[in-house]
Parts: structure tokens; C-alpha cells; sequence
């Protein structure tokens, strides 16, 4: 069966978190019922799916391969929330993890609402090795206003950046530049806010410019030279 596209909603059992590509296959004989979640790889001699070939993949829909090959479709690209995934036996979490991420499919880590990371679905007899490092969620969805700073003095000035933010995410001010502070917030942050900064003088003759990053957002800075 082809890769097609797939548009998908958020599901009960928490699994996809994003629209989908899949592609229909084959899942090999004595891999037992393979349920949806399952990640799974592409054996590169026979062409069918297996569960200890290196991961390509997660399993759509439930499939029933104990006694002969059977048809199965595997989404190959997206974003799906780590604790609808089951992970194979073998091999580590960090390096399945790895081995999707590179193929465009993204494991997302899930937080509660009291921003408590609950742990991924480990129900795989002989794993014993948990997630090493959780992908943060993502960054909060933000407007800026104003969006840069141009023409900064020489001298240094400070500044505000007035945030909306309407979703449920956080977010918090940061920056990469050193002649850059933050001021305030310096926490994670969520709704609405204001960012102080403080841009340090130039004592360069030439200009410099830098960021702040603001959710989902970049705050420009450009400073003239003294």
C-alpha cells in the first residue's frame, strides 16, 4: 500500500498529536498481535515490518500477525504524545527516539496540569531503561508588540515587550547574547505579561544584534556601533 497523507484528530488513547503520513505494509508472521502505538522497524531484506528491526515507524491500527503475515499500516511522520507509544523490548528509549526523530516522527513528552511530566507507557516485558532525557512541550503561542528594537543607542538602553499570550502554555524570556539581560520575568510564564530587558553598551565600532525568545516568537535586537 503507498504513503498517504492523513489528517488526525486528537484520539482517546492519546496517541497522535499532529496531522500524519502513513504508509500500508506487511507485519511478519510470529510477531503476535501488534497493537496501535507500537513502534516498530522496517526489515531492509524481506520489506515487512517487524518489532526488533531498527525503529522507522509507530503502528496505526492494531493488527494480528501470530500465525502469518498480515496487512498493517504505519504512521512514518508526525507527532505523537510518548504515552500512547509502546516501546520494543529491546534497545533504549533515547536511541528509538533518536532513529524517528530523524525520519519526522516526533515523540512529545505529556505534562498534567500541574506541569508534572507523566512517565511514558513502559508496559514492554524486559524494559527496564527509562526515557533519559523528555522533550519539553512545546513552546506557548505568542504575540509581541513592539517585535524589535533598531537603532539601539551605543550608550545601552533599556526596554519592554508586551506579551498576549491566550493559550494554556508558559512561556519565559530568553537570550543567547551576553550584552542582553533579562530583567523580568525570569521564570516560566503564562497569559499575558511584560518583558524588561536591558541592552548593555556598544563599545565596538561596529553595530551588533542579537534576540530575545519569547514562547514561539523572536524579539530582534540591533545596536549601533560607538
Amino acid at each position: 500500500m503507498p504513503a498517504s497523507f492523513a489528517s488526525t484528530d486528537f484520539n482517546f488513547d492519546q496517541l497522535v498529536a499532529s496531522e500524519t503520513i502513513s504508509r500500508g505494509g506487511t507485519m511478519t508472521s510470529g510477531e503476535g498481535v501488534v497493537k496501535r502505538g507500537t513502534i516498530v522497524g522496517l526489515n531492509s531484506t524481506s520489506g515487512k515490518f517487524t518489532k526488533t528491526d531498527p525503529a522507522t515507524g509507530i503502528v496505526a491500527e492494531d493488527c494480528d500477525a501470530t500465525s502469518a503475515d498480515a496487512p498493517c499500516v504505519v504512521y512514518v511522520q508526525g507527532k505523537f504524545l510518548v504515552t500512547g507509544v509502546i516501546w520494543p523490548a529491546a534497545g533504549s528509549h533515547a536511541s528509538h527516539t533518536a532513529l524517528l526523530h530523524d525520519l519526522g516522527v516526533y515523540l512529545l513528552s505529556v505534562h498534567n496540569e500541574a506541569g508534572q511530566l507523566i512517565k511514558p507507557n513502559t508496559a514492554t516485558v524486559g524494559l527496564t531503561e527509562p526515557l533519559s532525557e523528555p522533550v519539553p512541550p512545546p513552546p506557548a503561542a505568542v504575540t509581541l508588540n513592539p517585535t524589535q528594537a533598531l537603532a539601539v543607542l551605543a550608550a545601552g538602553e533599556s526596554g519592554s515587550i508586551a506579551v498576549t499570550s491566550p493559550g494554556a502554555g508558559t512561556w519565559k524570556p530568553t537570550t543567547a547574547d551576553a550584552w542582553i539581560t533579562i530583567d523580568s520575568p525570569t521564570t516560566d510564564t503564562t497569559g499575558d505579561g511584560t518583558v524588561n530587558y536591558t541592552v548593555a553598551a556598544n563599545t565596538e565600532t561596529t553595530p551588533r544584534s542579537g534576540s530575545i525568545a519569547i514562547g514561539d516568537q523572536s524579539f530582534s535586537v540591533a545596536q549601533l556601533g560607538a
